[in-house]
This record gives C-alpha cells, structure tokens and sequence, in this order.
C-alpha cells in the first residue's frame, strides 16, 4: 500500500521525500508508536522560521 502512495508522488515531485513510520497507520501524530518519530522528522524537513 505505501508504494502506490510513493511512486506515483516521487514521479511528479522532484523534492518529495517518503517516511515509513512502523506500526504507524493514518494519523501519525495521534499514534503512541509513531508520534515522536513523525514530530521529529516534521521540525527536520521544514524549514526554520
């Protein structure tokens, strides 16, 4: 499932960048297992204000 997400995307989007966050389903900032993974790779690929 995550590849047809991926692929399709990394064809028409030069900078896309893909994250597979274990036991992560739709939500990632909700999920206990993936929360901190996905906060901390968020504040590393956006930019400083």
């Amino acid at each position: 499932p995550a590849a047809g997400v991926e692929q399709p995307l990394r064809q028409v989007l030069p900078e896309f960048r893909f994250h597979l966050l274990p036991r992560c389903g739709h939500k990632p900032w909700l999920e206990r297992h993936a929360r901190a993974a996905f906060f901390r790779l968020l504040e590393s690929d956006l930019p400083a204000a």
